[in-house]
């Protein structure tokens, strides 16, 4: 029982279910630092630091 969607149908349920995703990783990632007690900080900004002289 296959419903027919045209190509932007498909495309707008395919993007609703990769920001899905991406929410669940993002909630995924904040439980798991905070049960670590890590604190946050943005990936941009590990690498930043991670290439930073100064360190």
């Amino acid at each position: 029982m296959t419903e027919k969607l045209s190509a932007s149908e498909a495309l707008a349920q395919v993007r609703a279910t990769v920001l899905d995703c991406a929410a669940a990783m993002d909630l995924l990632h904040a439980a798991l630092t905070q049960e670590r007690g890590l604190g946050h900080m943005p990936e941009g900004k590990r690498r930043r630091d991670a290439q930073s002289p100064e360190l």
